[in-house]
This record gives C-alpha cells, structure tokens and sequence, in this order.
C-alpha cells in the first residue's frame, strides 16, 4: 500500500494544492459543488517575513520595497473589504472551510512530495498557492 493510501488520500479525482484561506476554500467549494470529492494538500503559510526575504532575493531590494510600499498605500488608501464582501455574495462564493473534506497538512510541497502528488493522482491536480508556482 502507498504512503498516500495508508494517510486516506484517495487516487484519482482531483488534487488542490493550497496554503489556506478564504480564496483557496472558494476554489475548493467550487470544485466540490463541481466536480465532487476532492484530496487537499494544505502547506503551511509562509511568513511575511519569509515572503519579503524570498522576494528581495529574487526582485531586488528596490523593487521589493516598492511593492511593500504600494500595498501599504493601497491597504490604507483604498480598502477593499466591503467589495470583496459584495463579490462574495454577489456570485454565491463560499469562504469558509468546506465539510467533510479531509485536509493532509504539510510544512512544505518540496519538489519529491509534488512529484508523488501529482504523478500518483491524476486526472487534474490544481495549484492554489504563490509559493509552489515559483520558478525556482
């Protein structure tokens, strides 16, 4: 038996990728309400921390500042809250976490366990998460 199969992640069907939170439970409600039972692999969030080192190293200081620097405008200057609130239930979008799905945590999606993921459960698997589509 496979280290999936004795964890209870079932083969086949479909695979979501994630790092948690409300627009990822979207997708994940969407895909049920789809497509049926799904496996979700969760990795653990990155730090903002993490997120502005990783940035720095790959965009640069100057470049990574500035985008710190817009959100932060952005974030005081045009809050969002209200609007994505209406979207939400505008188009019947459901961000809480979905029942009766199993979650599989992980601390990080490393290039070996996304191989196993994704050769071991086909026919769709979908990315939900920043850090898993860099181009590293």
């Amino acid at each position: 038996m496979s280290p999936a199969a004795q964890r209870g992640v079932r083969k086949g069907g479909v695979v979501v990728l994630t790092s948690g939170g409300p627009l990822a439970n979207i997708v994940v409600n969407g895909l049920i309400a789809r497509l049926g039972p799904v496996t979700v692999i969760e990795e653990q969030p990155e730090t903002k921390r993490q997120v502005i080192r990783r940035r720095m190293r790959l965009l640069g200081a100057v470049t990574t500042l500035g985008e710190i620097g817009f959100g932060l405008v952005q974030r005081f200057l045009w809050p969002n809250n209200d609007r994505i609130l209406n979207i939400w239930r505008t188009h019947s979008l459901d961000p809480s976490k979905p029942a009766g799905v199993t979650v599989h945590r992980v601390a990080s999606v490393n290039p070996r366990l996304a191989g196993v993921c994704f050769s071991n459960w086909p026919p769709m698997s979908w990315l939900s998460t920043a850090r898993g589509s860099s181009s590293r």
